[in-house]
């Protein structure tokens, strides 16, 4: 039996997220002036360095998040789907994320070169080879498998390339926007079909906080967007990263796979 899971669509989204699931559009600030295709602010560009930089420096972390993504409802209507996430990471190596939207729960694992994904509520799971550096990993499962973990953008610390094309824009707004009781920078990447706001903790820590994506080109504007707190640990008991089928589980194949590449 061959079954698709964490199936991801590759139209408006491959670009501007590739598993990166975050939104909002109401501006906290003011009004912006017009935005020119292929505009780089430097102070923008200077923040999301500075966040792939952090992002890099910790090794040992968990991340809670907290999403909600528009869909279209009885061919008109736009309703928010709910869903939570705790994903966490030894830099590198390994993996381990947990997501609920209330219907289902669903696990990913990377450890020492293998991905497993479990879906509890049918209690099946698959598994498959993929390259051992984790940011490798987690691409390969993506183009090869459609497997899309949480926060992908983010675990490959890349964010210009990630969500940026030449053509577009990427905007500073401001430093002062709110999240949860914290300062935050305001960083908006426009595309003609795609729009995705940052939230980028200001000081010496800059986490990204929130995110917010509005797919431009789709029927009503749906948005997603992400809230996240992160934690630094000292260390993780390698249990977390590693499956054991619970008893009565069904193990079944992936619909599509590749050579693994990239080790």
């Amino acid at each position: 039996m061959k079954y698709k899971l964490f199936a991801v669509p590759k139209d408006a989204m491959k670009r501007c997220s590739r598993g990166f699931a975050l939104i909002t559009i109401a501006f906290s600030c003011a009004a912006v002036a017009q935005i020119a295709p292929g505009q780089r602010d430097q102070r923008a560009v200077d923040v999301l360095k500075a966040m792939d930089a952090q992002l890099e420096a910790m090794q040992n972390f968990v991340v809670e998040t907290e999403s909600y993504r528009d869909a279209v409802y009885d061919g008109a209507t736009i309703i928010s789907n709910p869903s939570r996430s705790t994903v966490t990471v030894e830099r590198g190596a390994s993996l381990h994320a947990l997501t609920n939207d209330g219907e289902s729960i669903k696990e990913i694992y990377f450890h020492d070169g293998g991905l497993t994904v479990f879906d509890k509520q049918n209690s099946f799971y698959a598994k498959a080879d993929v390259p051992k550096v984790l940011k490798n990993g987690l691409l390969f499962a993506l183009d090869n498998l459609d497997i899309e973990t949480p926060l992908i953008d983010l675990l490959v610390v890349d964010s210009l390339n990630s969500f940026a094309s030449d053509i577009d824009a990427v905007v500073y707004l401001t430093n002062k926007a709110p999240i949860r009781g914290v300062d935050c920078h305001h960083i908006l990447i426009s595309g003609p079909q795609v729009e995705l706001q940052l939230f980028i903790q200001e000081g010496d820590q800059p986490l990204p906080r929130r995110s917010v994506m509005t797919f431009k080109a789709a029927l009503g504007n749906p948005r997603q967007e992400v809230l996240m707190d992160w934690r630094e640990l000292e260390e993780i008991n390698a249990s977390v990263f590693q499956f054991k089928p619970p008893s009565g589980a069904r193990e079944i194949e992936f619909a599509t796979a590749g050579q693994t590449e990239g080790e």
